[in-house]
């Protein structure tokens, strides 16, 4: 990561952008379709809470408990994916992202769940311990 925001400041320093036009558009839709890919499978991993980190891990899903703590992240990730690609005001994508968690917040109160609760069902990460 490092390396790559070094070498991007380089680029833009020397006016190097328009280097990027000789890449085949082929290799850059590879590139951005592993991004998307690596997104959703980070995303599923932190709701499951277990590492995917290859191709036969998806396979958690088949597990109950897993799945239903992953649905409401797959379905909060393509209802962002709606708002970026079809709201004209730029300030709905960053209300989305609050009010998803506010929502699980108001669901998880009106249920009768404390904090513990969720994190013992998986819902909400361990805490970190002091610093």
């Amino acid at each position: 990561t490092a390396c790559l925001g070094a070498v991007l400041i380089m680029m833009g320093k020397f006016r190097l952008a328009d280097a990027v036009a000789y890449l085949p558009l082929p290799v850059v839709g590879g590139y951005l379709a592993f991004i998307g890919y690596f997104c959703v499978e980070a995303g599923v991993s932190l709701c499951i809470s277990r590492p995917i980190m290859k191709p036969s891990d998806w396979s958690y899903l088949f597990d109950k408990q897993a799945l239903l703590l992953a649905i409401p992240g797959i379905i909060a990730g393509i209802l962002l994916t709606g708002v970026a690609r079809k709201c004209q005001d730029e300030a709905m994508l960053p209300i989305s992202m609050v009010v998803i968690p506010v929502v699980f917040y108001i669901v998880l109160f009106a249920c009768g769940w404390s904090i513990e609760d969720a994190r013992e069902g998986g819902w909400v990460g361990e805490t970190s311990p002091p610093v």
